[in-house]
């Protein structure tokens, strides 16, 4: 038996910036694509259904190809497609033909293959997303659950899984930072001259975390390492201002504030 992908060779450098360029695509920003013939086993009509509201936080959704039959199930489904993307913001279709040198653009334009299949044999799609070391999200069907993909595939369990583990994970930073909050009163007293000011102290670090968390998401994906470490900073800063202005002067120099 030979895999399905051992004799493809690149046809295009390996280049994103370029790639997106050429395609007239943002530099900036999580781009998703599904490629390939547009038939409804395809089911890249999922993939948009599932895009949700990530079109509003700088991702894109890019459904590329052509109806390869022409019959009424076809197009149908690039109508439902068209309303699909005429309803999500941030999902584009880009109906027509693809040349091979452009497919391969294509998937290194790419931050994530999409292959969110009803059925299928085996896909081209998923080996040259292997070929350019693209990781993909596909549905477990045919000989994409094969042991060769598997590096390469999440499928709607394993995204479950994956989203309730960053919940329990922020709601334990929440937590967390609430109860560190409510230590630090303590340990500092609860004599504030404004009472009502030390129920909100313990509040502010797990504000600072949902800021923070929002905030990331108005940031273009390359600047958001240094957007990090200079929101952190600033945090840094407050708080050593709140300590020397006013926590250290009342509590330990017993200056009125």
């Amino acid at each position: 038996l030979v895999d399905h992908g051992e004799d493809f060779a690149r046809r295009v450098p390996d280049d994103r910036a370029a790639a997106r360029a050429s395609l007239g695509l943002p530099a900036d920003g999580h781009v998703f694509v599904c490629i390939g013939f547009v038939q409804p086993h395809k089911g890249f009509d999922r993939a948009a259904a599932a895009f949700g509201d990530l079109g509003a936080r700088g991702a894109s959704l890019h459904i590329v190809g052509s109806v390869r039959v022409d019959d009424p199930a076809a197009v149908d489904h690039q109508r439902e497609l068209e309303a699909l993307e005429a309803q999500i913001d941030g999902v584009e279709l880009h109906l027509g033909y693809v040349s091979d040198e452009a497919f391969d653009r294509w998937i290194v334009a790419a931050d994530t293959v999409v292959l969110p299949y009803r059925h299928i044999w085996s896909s081209s799609v998923a080996e040259r997303a292997r070929l350019y070391g693209r990781p993909v999200i596909a549905t477990r069907v045919g000989g994409l659950a094969e042991p060769a993909h598997r590096n390469l595939l999440a499928d709607e369990s394993d995204s479950v899984a994956s989203a309730c583990a960053i919940e329990r994970k922020q709601c334990v930073v929440l937590l967390s930072t609430v109860v560190i909050g409510y230590l630090a009163v303590i340990q500092f007293g609860t004599t504030f001259m404004l009472a009502q000011a030390r129920y909100a102290f313990p509040v502010m670090p797990a504000v600072a975390v949902l800021l923070s968390a929002g905030l990331r998401a108005l940031v273009p994906e390359r600047w958001r390492s240094a957007a990090l470490v200079v929101w952190v900073a600033l945090l840094l800063s407050l708080s050593i201002y709140i300590y020397s202005a006013y926590v250290i002067p009342y509590w330990y120099l017993g200056e009125p504030r």
